[in-house]
């Protein structure tokens, strides 16, 4: 039951990941390969590479980009917040 909720979770966490790219129009694909790489390395996402024709690459968010996302969304909202 417990691995049939975190293959979920992982599915979810692609999903949104996917979702954030399809956003990210007009973002060259070297910057947007940097900035994946930096948040890796950080321990922010985990990328899987599988070993297809193409070669298909797939993120998703780490439990402690989970846990960070809420904290950034409140200084999202206060910052907009004093602007307006």
């Amino acid at each position: 039951m417990e691995a049939a909720n975190n293959m979920r979770t992982q599915q979810q966490r692609a999903a949104a990941l996917q979702c954030a790219k399809k956003r990210l129009d007009g973002v060259s694909n070297t910057v947007l390969a940097s900035a994946l790489r930096e948040l890796e390395s950080d321990g922010l996402i985990e990328r899987r590479e599988y070993l297809e024709v193409p070669v298909r690459v797939e993120y998703s968010t780490t439990q402690a980009c989970d846990k960070l996302i809420p904290i950034l969304e409140g200084l999202s909202d206060w910052a907009e917040g004093r602007m307006a």
